[in-house]
């Protein structure tokens, strides 16, 4: 094809049509520490800052990220890609990289019809935010209670309490042998291919999740069914991958231990600090917001709390600005807690609020394809969203949802009133970034009025 050529090729193009030594001038004038791009933070709890990152930035993630998986990734694979190149976590990892090892790329269309492209493009290699897996896990268990017959239903229960006890085996990459053995097999062959095959996973190798917390319940049905989700974390400034789950260990609730070439340590209150090569140079046209973004020693401010284990592997358990401080003095990070009600398939978004108040509130977004479903078999009559959330048998189970979701927290982490609200949440609408976490401060602003009823 005359529209399709090589990297080298259009470099010799560019030579033959150099006029005046222009091309040659320009090439030899970039240097690895040149900005390579500016890209802004989401601004989930502050206004965005605009990151310079080099081309060493992102040759070095790259790089690292190849020799710390180097026997994994492999030029025969395919990547689909589905969030925005304008996301620093797709440009390395779904892009730059899959460019390096050789593998090819395939686009997606939106993220509405991502399902559909996973089926046509059935990828080795997917990077994702963790909402994709939340909305797949809640979906399959959705259409198995609603839509499978009893025989079904006990079937697919049974193979989900396989898949848990394959997670050991599954973590360390240890052979199963014996009587699990088998029944892993007929598992494997009466429901997992199945599932497989219908979501476009049946060759999937790697499955990546970041740009927030993954669920360890979403985590543990895919690493069950033999799927290798590998959490991982990161951030703008930090081009961004720091951290990611290897394929011989995995901890689910972590984000894994540090890329090579990568030092971290902790402040007092547990900050995360990270120092390496795909740290950023600074924030564009800002020397005071770069001044306070390093520790004296050079180490980059993370602004996200964590700890690490014996191994190294972290686990985040909040954001310094996100905490929530109560009239009561208590501190209350609302991620875990926000984690684990995404977890119910009745619930699509929520925000947990609180700070300098006697007690957390919620603002709920439903899912409101499973909330019609649920309706429909209860025979509830309604014109719009706005009369369904009204609506007393519903608030009655998104009360039972809550409740359940959040009983392994302590009281005060327990929320008192929760309001549902009946227009969804967007990138466009403004409460949500490209990889689909929360702007609490937006979301504050706008529904001030409702919050300020909860209390």
């Amino acid at each position: 094809m005359d529209t399709v050529f090589t990297f080298e090729g259009a470099l010799q193009k560019g030579r033959a049509e150099d006029m005046g030594g222009v091309f040659e001038e320009r090439l030899n004038a970039v240097d690895a520490s040149d900005p390579a791009t500016i890209i802004y933070t989401s601004g989930t709890t502050a206004t965005p800052k605009a990151v310079i990152l080099s081309h060493y930035n992102f040759i070095s993630n790259v790089r690292q990220i190849r020799e710390d998986f180097q026997d994994f990734l492999s030029e025969k694979d395919l990547f689909l890609s589905f969030l925005p190149l304008s996301h620093v976590l797709e440009r390395t990892a779904g892009y730059y990289l899959p460019v390096i090892v050789g593998s090819k790329v395939a686009f997606a269309e939106d993220f509405s019809k991502l399902q559909d492209n996973l089926v046509e493009i059935r990828p080795t290699f997917i990077i994702s935010v963790p909402r994709l897996y939340e909305k797949i896990h809640a979906g399959i268990l959705s259409k198995v209670e609603d839509q499978a017959s009893f025989f079904k239903k006990m079937l697919v229960k049974w193979a989900i309490r396989v898949a848990s006890a394959n997670l050991p085996y599954m973590c360390r990459r240890v052979q199963r042998r014996g009587w699990f053995a088998l029944k892993y097999r007929l598992a494997e062959r009466l429901v997992f291919s199945k599932l497989k095959q219908a979501l476009g996973l049946n060759r999937i190798r790697g499955a990546v999740s970041g740009g927030g917390p993954l669920s360890v319940s979403d985590g543990v049905f895919f690493l069950g069914m033999g799927i290798l989700v590998l959490e991982g974390y990161g951030l703008t400034e930090t081009s961004p991958v720091t951290h990611v789950n290897r394929p011989w260990l995995i901890k689910p609730g972590t984000v894994g231990p540090p890329l090579r070439d990568t030092m971290v340590k902790f402040s007092e209150q547990g900050e995360i600090f990270i120092r390496g090569p795909q740290v950023m140079e600074g924030y564009y046209k800002d020397e005071a917001a770069t001044r306070e973004a390093f520790t004296e020693d050079g180490f980059f401010m993370s602004g996200d709390i964590g700890k690490a284990d014996e191994d190294g592997y972290l686990s985040i358990t909040g954001r310094i600005k996100d905490v929530i401080i109560t009239s009561g003095g208590k501190n209350i990070a609302p991620q875990p807690i926000e984690n684990s009600l995404r977890g119910s398939r009745f619930i699509e978004h929520v925000s947990i609020l609180g700070d300098r108040r006697k007690y957390l509130t919620a603002l709920v977004i439903p899912a409101f394809d499973e909330l019609k479903q649920w309706v429909q078999k209860k025979a509830i009559v309604f014109r719009d969203n706005a009369e369904l959330i009204q609506d007393t048998q519903v608030i009655g189970l998104y009360e039972k949802e809550i409740e359940a979701l959040t009983n392994q927290f302590s009281r005060v982490e327990k929320i008192k009133k929760f309001r549902l609200l009946d227009t969804e949440w967007s990138q466009q609408t403004l409460e949500l970034t490209p990889t689909l976490k929360i702007k609490r401060r937006v979301i504050e602003e706008k529904y001030r009025t409702i919050i300020d009823e909860m209390y």
